[in-house]
Protein backbone atom coordinates (compact mmCIF):
# COMPACT_ATOMS: atom_id res chain seq x y z
CA UNK A 1 0.00 0.00 0.00
CA UNK A 2 1.34 3.40 -0.95
CA UNK A 3 1.74 6.11 1.63
CA UNK A 4 0.47 9.68 1.15
CA UNK A 5 4.05 10.79 0.50
CA UNK A 6 4.51 8.27 -2.32
CA UNK A 7 1.22 9.44 -3.86
CA UNK A 8 2.25 13.09 -3.47
CA UNK A 9 5.58 12.41 -5.21
CA UNK A 10 3.85 10.49 -8.01
CA UNK A 11 1.29 13.22 -8.56
CA UNK A 12 3.57 16.25 -8.41
CA UNK A 13 7.16 15.04 -8.95
CA UNK A 14 6.76 12.27 -11.54
CA UNK A 15 7.28 9.57 -8.91
CA UNK A 16 10.76 10.71 -7.92
CA UNK A 17 11.98 8.83 -4.85
CA UNK A 18 13.14 11.04 -2.02
CA UNK A 19 16.90 10.72 -1.72
CA UNK A 20 19.74 13.22 -1.89
CA UNK A 21 20.62 15.28 -3.77
CA UNK A 22 17.15 16.54 -4.67
CA UNK A 23 18.52 19.60 -6.46
CA UNK A 24 20.28 17.52 -9.14
CA UNK A 25 17.35 15.14 -9.58
CA UNK A 26 14.57 17.65 -10.36
CA UNK A 27 14.51 20.53 -12.89
CA UNK A 28 13.00 23.15 -10.54
CA UNK A 29 15.15 23.67 -7.49
CA UNK A 30 17.38 25.97 -5.48
CA UNK A 31 20.42 24.94 -3.46
CA UNK A 32 21.27 27.19 -0.53
CA UNK A 33 24.48 27.52 1.46
CA UNK A 34 23.74 27.27 5.18
CA UNK A 35 27.05 27.31 7.11
CA UNK A 36 30.14 29.36 6.45
CA UNK A 37 32.35 26.95 4.49
CA UNK A 38 35.58 28.29 5.98
CA UNK A 39 34.44 28.36 9.60
CA UNK A 40 34.58 25.67 12.28
CA UNK A 41 31.15 24.15 12.84
CA UNK A 42 30.94 25.25 16.48
CA UNK A 43 31.95 28.89 16.03
CA UNK A 44 29.28 31.14 17.52
CA UNK A 45 28.84 33.23 14.37
CA UNK A 46 28.61 30.11 12.21
CA UNK A 47 25.99 28.53 14.50
CA UNK A 48 24.01 31.78 14.36
CA UNK A 49 24.13 31.79 10.57
CA UNK A 50 23.06 28.13 10.31
CA UNK A 51 20.06 28.77 12.56
CA UNK A 52 19.11 32.03 10.82
CA UNK A 53 19.32 30.64 7.30
CA UNK A 54 17.70 27.26 7.89
CA UNK A 55 14.79 28.88 9.78
CA UNK A 56 14.33 31.66 7.21
CA UNK A 57 14.17 29.22 4.30
CA UNK A 58 11.85 26.87 6.20
CA UNK A 59 9.55 29.77 7.12
CA UNK A 60 9.33 30.82 3.48
CA UNK A 61 8.50 27.30 2.31
CA UNK A 62 5.90 26.59 5.02
CA UNK A 63 3.13 28.74 6.44
CA UNK A 64 1.19 27.78 9.56
CA UNK A 65 -1.81 26.71 7.46
CA UNK A 66 0.09 24.43 5.06
CA UNK A 67 -0.33 20.66 5.19
CA UNK A 68 3.02 19.07 5.92
CA UNK A 69 4.27 15.57 5.30
CA UNK A 70 7.59 14.40 6.72
CA UNK A 71 9.61 11.51 5.36
CA UNK A 72 12.60 10.53 7.47
CA UNK A 73 15.22 7.96 6.54
CA UNK A 74 16.83 6.97 9.82
CA UNK A 75 19.53 4.31 9.89
CA UNK A 76 20.50 4.09 13.55
CA UNK A 77 18.89 1.97 16.31
CA UNK A 78 15.15 1.97 16.99
CA UNK A 79 15.51 3.72 20.36
CA UNK A 80 17.58 6.51 18.82
CA UNK A 81 15.02 6.84 16.00
CA UNK A 82 12.23 7.45 18.44
CA UNK A 83 14.32 9.89 20.49
CA UNK A 84 14.89 12.00 17.39
CA UNK A 85 11.14 12.39 16.94
CA UNK A 86 10.24 12.68 20.64
CA UNK A 87 12.57 15.62 21.18
CA UNK A 88 11.18 17.57 18.27
CA UNK A 89 7.42 17.09 18.62
CA UNK A 90 5.45 19.57 20.71
CA UNK A 91 3.01 16.90 21.91
CA UNK A 92 3.67 13.19 22.37
CA UNK A 93 0.26 12.40 20.87
CA UNK A 94 1.66 13.42 17.47
CA UNK A 95 3.99 10.42 17.65
CA UNK A 96 0.94 8.15 17.40
CA UNK A 97 0.64 9.33 13.79
CA UNK A 98 4.24 8.30 13.04
CA UNK A 99 4.24 5.43 10.57
CA UNK A 100 7.15 3.13 9.85
CA UNK A 101 7.63 1.38 6.57
CA UNK A 102 9.52 -1.91 6.60
CA UNK A 103 12.77 -0.21 5.67
CA UNK A 104 14.35 2.73 7.46
CA UNK A 105 11.73 5.27 6.37
CA UNK A 106 9.28 6.94 8.73
CA UNK A 107 6.28 9.04 7.70
CA UNK A 108 4.36 11.71 9.54
CA UNK A 109 1.47 13.95 8.53
CA UNK A 110 1.47 17.15 10.57
CA UNK A 111 1.48 20.93 10.49
CA UNK A 112 4.25 23.40 11.12
CA UNK A 113 2.80 24.05 14.57
CA UNK A 114 3.12 20.37 15.59
CA UNK A 115 6.90 20.29 15.56
CA UNK A 116 9.75 22.16 17.18
CA UNK A 117 11.19 22.77 13.76
CA UNK A 118 13.94 25.09 15.04
CA UNK A 119 15.23 22.28 17.24
CA UNK A 120 14.87 19.71 14.46
CA UNK A 121 16.74 21.91 11.97
CA UNK A 122 19.53 22.37 14.54
CA UNK A 123 19.76 18.60 15.02
CA UNK A 124 20.07 18.17 11.25
CA UNK A 125 22.81 20.83 11.02
CA UNK A 126 24.77 19.10 13.79
CA UNK A 127 24.26 15.50 12.66
CA UNK A 128 27.82 15.03 11.39
CA UNK A 129 29.32 16.44 14.58
CA UNK A 130 27.16 15.45 17.54
CA UNK A 131 26.42 11.81 16.66
CA UNK A 132 28.99 10.44 14.22
CA UNK A 133 27.81 7.21 12.67
CA UNK A 134 24.13 8.12 12.99
CA UNK A 135 22.80 8.85 9.60
CA UNK A 136 19.44 10.34 8.72
CA UNK A 137 17.78 12.46 6.07
CA UNK A 138 14.55 14.30 6.77
CA UNK A 139 12.38 15.62 3.96
CA UNK A 140 9.66 18.16 4.68
CA UNK A 141 6.95 18.17 2.01
CA UNK A 142 4.55 21.05 1.65
CA UNK A 143 1.43 19.31 0.35
CA UNK A 144 -0.36 22.66 -0.04
CA UNK A 145 2.30 24.37 -2.15
CA UNK A 146 3.83 21.26 -3.81
CA UNK A 147 7.36 21.91 -2.51
CA UNK A 148 10.02 19.80 -0.79
CA UNK A 149 12.55 21.15 1.73
CA UNK A 150 15.66 19.07 2.47
CA UNK A 151 18.30 20.46 4.83
CA UNK A 152 20.93 17.81 4.17
CA UNK A 153 23.38 18.97 6.86
CA UNK A 154 25.11 22.16 7.96
CA UNK A 155 26.49 22.74 4.47
CA UNK A 156 23.28 23.24 2.58
CA UNK A 157 19.60 22.95 1.83
CA UNK A 158 17.71 21.93 -1.30
CA UNK A 159 14.24 23.23 -2.06
CA UNK A 160 12.41 21.82 -5.07
CA UNK A 161 8.93 22.61 -6.37
CA UNK A 162 6.50 21.08 -8.83
CA UNK A 163 6.33 24.46 -10.60
CA UNK A 164 9.24 26.85 -11.14
CA UNK A 165 7.07 29.87 -10.30
CA UNK A 166 6.66 28.68 -6.72
CA UNK A 167 10.41 29.01 -6.18
CA UNK A 168 10.75 32.52 -7.58
CA UNK A 169 10.04 34.35 -4.28
CA UNK A 170 12.80 32.30 -2.62
CA UNK A 171 15.16 33.03 -5.49
CA UNK A 172 14.50 36.77 -5.36
CA UNK A 173 14.45 37.15 -1.57
CA UNK A 174 17.33 34.84 -0.58
CA UNK A 175 19.50 35.12 -3.67
CA UNK A 176 22.67 35.94 -1.74
CA UNK A 177 22.43 32.56 0.06
CA UNK A 178 22.44 30.49 -3.14
CA UNK A 179 25.33 28.04 -3.24
CA UNK A 180 27.93 29.51 -5.59
CA UNK A 181 28.76 26.12 -7.16
CA UNK A 182 25.19 25.94 -8.52
CA UNK A 183 24.47 29.62 -9.06
CA UNK A 184 24.79 29.57 -12.87
CA UNK A 185 22.26 26.76 -13.22
CA UNK A 186 19.82 28.44 -10.82
CA UNK A 187 20.20 31.87 -12.46
CA UNK A 188 19.50 30.31 -15.89
CA UNK A 189 16.34 28.67 -14.51
CA UNK A 190 14.90 32.03 -13.48
CA UNK A 191 16.23 33.99 -16.46
CA UNK A 192 13.95 31.99 -18.78
CA UNK A 193 10.44 33.35 -18.29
Amino acid sequence: MKHDIDLFMERHFMGMYLKPPLFYRWPYGIRFEIAKPWADHGETDNLRQMKERSLAIFDRVFSAADNMLIAADVTFGQKKRMNLFKKCMKQKAILKRLQHRGDSRFYLRCTKGDIRFGKLLSVICAKDFSNPGYDFDIYFLNASRKMVFHLYDDRGCDVIAAQKEDLEPLYRRLNEWILDDDRDRIDRLFANK
